[in-house]
């Protein structure tokens, strides 16, 4: 399929250049052969030429010998047969001495050999003709004979030995020559068999290679057909949408999906199909453009309804085997869309509801506050009302009177701090906080010498460990270090030696935990939830004063700033507050 990155390599430039240097090298073999037989030729004629030189040589000293012998015959036996012999002997000569010269032409040695050689038979033959032809004396002069025969011998042998030293040197070039035909016939067997080894082995290894590249050929092919498999495998199962490829013309080249059955088309109504033959009209006017803006290499996404369901179209260039296509990936969002207005509407009635609690917060806040302020001014006249009865009529009353208005005036008291703390409590909810970098240590001490007057008397021990610097409302938290400490002074008035610790503690990542620890009277761990509450007490006001709204504080300044609480505690055996705040950088001091 396009897009399958699998070599298809053509059959190889290797093959190709193997079988060109195969090629080259068998013709350059030929051709050292063709040169090695024509020198072979060359120097067979050569040797041939020197045996037909040696030829002419021994036929011309036949020659010479036939005559002088018969020569020789007649000046003894007056015979005239042997004086024809001896010219018929020497008629041959001279156009045997021009053959030599013809065919010595490239050797001046013998050049000058054949020269000589001349003169010495033209000598010669001058000196028969003259034993043939001359005056016969009677008696025959045997002295005169004796001396002609002697010059005739001296003659014979002068011609013997030039034509022994031509024998010599043509012998000598013809055994030249003969080792050099050898010579070539050697280099031309041993380049044929060279050419005959070389071809083998090149048709071998080229062989070997197109053997090798048919079965990587045949490897890559298989590879692909299973990486197509695999690839039309895995887009078959693509879920909930499909996945097609088109060409130019707008016609798909594959369409894959489980998507496809969803909405009535297939595989097979696909493939091979432009889009007009295959989807409807209005389809067809809503995807060409982008379809078109794809081949153009510009990719799209977009939104288009089908078959009563929604889908998510995005269209890309792709580019294969140098050819244009482009690839449609859809994807069914109908129940995402769905999802979606399910969540547009969920958020609207939570914002709606949100909107209607934080009025009705507001409200309330408003309605505490009012309440709390308007009814300080009754509390404040039943003091004031007290404190005069006490002050004017308490002689005139007895014991349990006194007691009454005793009771009067602390209820009173009791009701005007609620009264406060119930203000202070609403005021948390209100205003912007002032954020800056604050310092829990120095928090911290000033909340210990603010204590000091309440801790006349009393033995504590104060143990402060390496606080953070956290990021929050610096008189918020002041509250918050104030409380817990309070509270701490407060239910560890039973015991003798006092302990409270304030330091870090272990949190999740991203916050910073502080814990404050004392070894008070605790509480039972199922009543926890209840500690942060409004009003909410776990002792009576009898055994530790109080309104119930510090620890209430405590929660709703750490909750506004993104923070949290918990306790932990036993009965008679301590109690330890956590205040989780936001990192924000924090660094120990």
């Amino acid at each position: 399929m396009p897009g399958a990155d699998v070599p298809l390599r053509p059959l190889s430039a290797r093959i190709v250049i193997g079988f060109a240097s195969a090629l080259a090298i068998l013709v350059a073999i030929g051709i050292d052969s063709y040169r090695s037989a024509l020198g072979l030729t060359e120097d067979s004629r050569r040797v041939a030429h020197t045996h037909e030189v040696l030829s002419a040589l021994s036929a011309l000293y036949a020659d010479v010998v036939d005559a002088t012998s018969n020569g020789r015959g007649y000046g003894l036996t007056r015979d005239e047969v042997q004086a024809d012999r001896a010219r018929r002997a020497a008629q041959p000569l001279r156009g045997r001495i021009a053959e030599l010269r013809q065919l010595t032409a490239d050797n001046p040695r013998q050049q000058q050999r054949l020269d000589q050689l001349e003169s010495l038979v033209n000598q010669r033959l001058l000196q028969i003709e003259e034993s043939i032809d001359g005056p016969r004396p009677q008696p025959p002069d045997r002295e005169r004979q004796a001396a002609a025969t002697l010059v005739g011998t001296r003659a014979t042998d002068e011609i013997r030995g030039v034509l022994g030293a031509m024998f010599d040197e043509e012998r000598a070039l013809l055994g030249q020559r003969n080792a050099e035909a050898e010579a070539s016939l050697r280099r031309t067997r041993w380049i044929t068999s060279l050419g005959c080894v070389s071809a083998a082995l090149l048709v071998g290894v080229a062989s070997f290679l197109f053997y090798r590249e048919s079965h990587h050929r045949e490897h890559a092919e298989a590879e692909l057909r299973r990486r197509e498999a695999l690839y039309r495998a895995v887009l078959s199962q693509f879920p909930n949408g499909a996945v097609l490829l088109f060409d130019t013309d707008l016609r798909y080249r594959l369409a894959e999906g489980q998507g496809l059955a969803e909405v009535g088309l297939s595989k097979a109504g696909l493939e091979g199909r432009t889009i007009w033959e295959a989807l409807p009209p209005e389809t067809c006017a809503a995807i060409e453009p982008a379809y078109r803006d794809a081949l153009a290499g510009q990719p799209t996404t977009f939104e288009v309804p089908f078959a009563g369901r929604d889908f998510s179209v995005h269209i890309s260039p792709l580019v294969a085997g140098g050819e244009r296509l482009g690839m449609v990936v859809t994807q069914d969002i109908t129940e995402r869309k769905r999802a979606e207005d399910e969540v547009r509407r969920l958020n609207t009635e939570l914002h709606q509801k949100i909107v209607e609690a934080t009025s009705a917060n507001q409200e309330l806040e408003a309605f505490s506050y009012s309440v709390s302020h308007d009814l300080r001014a009754p509390i404040r006249h039943i003091n004031g009302f007290v404190d005069m009865l006490q002050r004017r009529s308490a002689a005139a009353l007895d014991e349990t009177a006194r007691r009454h208005l005793q009771t009067i005036a602390r209820a009173s008291r009791h009701m005007g701090q609620l009264i406060d703390d119930l203000l202070a409590f609403s005021r948390m909810g209100r205003g912007e906080l002032m954020r800056s970098r604050v310092s829990l240590s120095s928090l911290t001490r000033e909340a210990i010498e603010a204590l000091r007057p309440e801790l006349d008397g009393r033995s504590v021990e104060w143990k402060v460990d390496g606080l953070p610097d956290v990021t929050g409302d610096a008189a918020l938290l002041r509250v918050v270090i104030s409380n817990l400490l309070s509270n701490a002074v407060k239910y560890t008035r039973p015991r003798a030696q006092a302990v409270i610790e304030i330091g870090p503690a272990a949190g999740a990542e991203g916050e910073v935990v502080v814990f404050v620890k004392d070894n008070g009277v605790g509480f039972e761990m199922q009543y926890a939830d209840k500690l942060f509450g409004v009003f909410q007490r776990l002792h009576r006001s009898d055994e530790f004063e109080g309104t119930g709204i510090g620890l209430a504080t405590v929660r709703r300044i750490v909750h506004r700033h993104g923070g949290r609480t918990w306790a932990d505690a036993s009965v008679d055996g301590g109690a330890t507050f956590y205040v989780a705040l936001p990192g924000g950088g924090a660094e120990s001091t």
